[in-house]
């Protein structure tokens, strides 16, 4: 069982690894430089500091960790593909110069994010409040 758990562990940090240094290659493509790698390192700290103190065995929260990296990752493509593509289109910019998908990707990038580190952060303490539920339920 002890091999078991280390395996997941260690595919887990590999996982996590991999979506830590993909995001740095996906943000340097953008208008923003490494936002989606700061946005995870953010994401990796506030979700260790939450639910490592929880019920749980430690390669169920490795693996709940490496799966919410992977979602932000395919977060973070996704919205900074669809807004390069719109990014291309030449009569987007105002008559001052700015482009307007530019600003709005700055601007709403951030508030984007949230949604999912929200969203992710509460499925995450469900199947954790589960598992301390069924815990206490076969104890008695």
């Amino acid at each position: 069982m002890r091999l078991k758990s280390a395996l997941v562990i260690m595919l887990s940090v590999s996982v996590i690894a991999y979506c830590l240094s993909a995001s740095y290659f996906i943000g340097n493509t953008v208008f923003a430089k490494n936002v989606p790698l700061i946005l995870l390192v953010i994401f990796n700290v506030l979700f260790a500091s939450i639910i490592f103190q929880l019920n749980g065995t430690l390669d169920l929260k490795f693996s709940v960790l490496a799966l919410g990296n992977f979602v932000g990752l395919c977060w973070n493509y996704f919205f900074i593909a669809f807004f390069s593509d719109f990014s291309s289109l030449s009569f987007m910019k105002t008559a001052v110069g700015i482009d307007i998908f530019k600003v709005t990707y700055i601007v709403l990038f951030p508030f984007l994010n949230v949604l999912w580190f929200v969203a992710f952060w509460s499925l995450s303490l469900s199947v954790f409040s589960k598992f301390a539920r069924d815990k206490v339920v076969s104890a008695s």
